[in-house]
């Protein structure tokens, strides 16, 4: 399996459309105003990029486990930092601001993938990134982006 991160099926869509004429507004989910961070036990891979291969995280397992918000003031705007495109750099896309979920309660986790949703339940899951390996996280530990690095996406 291929580890990957970037756009999710539902915004290559969303992208495809838009470049073609068939939708009017770069809108992967109507009304998406601000990112949720999800966690996935597992990867989503770059040959799928399909979310519904994903296990997200429970709080039946983790009882303290919920989509944190990815940003302040509850929108893209302050979700994300885009960098304008550089010649030999590409654009980048990351989180504004430091985004950590609360500490893992009741049985560890294993971290496979971060997913961004629309919602904070239910919701699309719009971009994820996949880590290289799974990584345990234990009883006590938390997930945390830190602002600007935690996750990055460029585009070339």
């Amino acid at each position: 399996m291929a580890i990957g991160a970037g756009a999710t099926d539902t915004l290559d869509g969303a992208i495809c459309q838009y470049l073609t004429g068939s939708a009017t507004a770069l809108v992967p989910v109507a009304g998406w105003g601000a990112s949720f961070m999800g966690l996935f036990t597992n990867n989503l891979t770059a040959a799928t990029k399909d979310v519904s291969t994903g296990v997200e995280w429970s709080n039946a397992s983790d009882t303290n486990y919920v989509r944190v918000t990815g940003g302040v003031g509850g929108t893209q705007s302050t979700s994300w930092t885009v960098v304008a495109y550089a010649s030999g750099v590409g654009t980048k896309m990351n989180n504004f601001a430091q985004i950590t979920e609360p500490a893992v309660a009741g049985a560890g986790q294993n971290l496979g993938s971060i997913g961004m949703f629309s919602a904070i339940t239910a919701g699309t899951c719009v971009v994820f990134s996949d880590f290289s390996s799974i990584q345990p996280v234990n009883i006590g530990i938390q997930v945390i982006l830190l602002a600007t690095t935690g996750l990055v996406f460029t585009v070339y």
